[in-house]
């Protein structure tokens, strides 16, 4: 998606839990726990939790910053996506011309 102009900007974050979110009020609909109920003095927007699914956020950390350098950079836009991650990531299922930029034609940038 950065090689062909889908994505022109970005910026990765790790999930956090806000109060006034689906996800905030309730947790439960979401497999999440929150750690205490106590409320910040300001915007709650990041409420401590537990992902009682199991799910590994973290994991995927390095690989989402490191892709964003490489884009904001130019470099390794060719490069399977599981060299970007330690963890395992699914093989692409899409062939690589099936990326169109948004007006449905191939993007000049590359």
């Amino acid at each position: 998606m950065f090689k062909t102009g889908i994505l022109q900007s970005a910026f990765w974050h790790l999930f956090t839990m806000t109060a006034h979110s689906p996800v905030g009020l309730e947790p439960e609909k979401y497999k999440v726990k929150r750690v205490t109920e106590a409320v910040g003095t300001f915007a709650n927007n990041d409420l401590e939790h537990i992902d009682e699914s199991g799910a590994d956020h973290e994991q995927f950390a390095f690989g989402l910053k490191k892709s964003l350098f490489n884009f904001m950079h130019g470099v390794c836009l060719d490069d399977p996506l599981q060299n970007w991650f330690e963890a395992k990531v699914p093989v692409r299922r899409s062939r690589p011309t099936s990326s169109k930029s948004p007006a449905g034609r191939r993007s000049r940038r590359a």
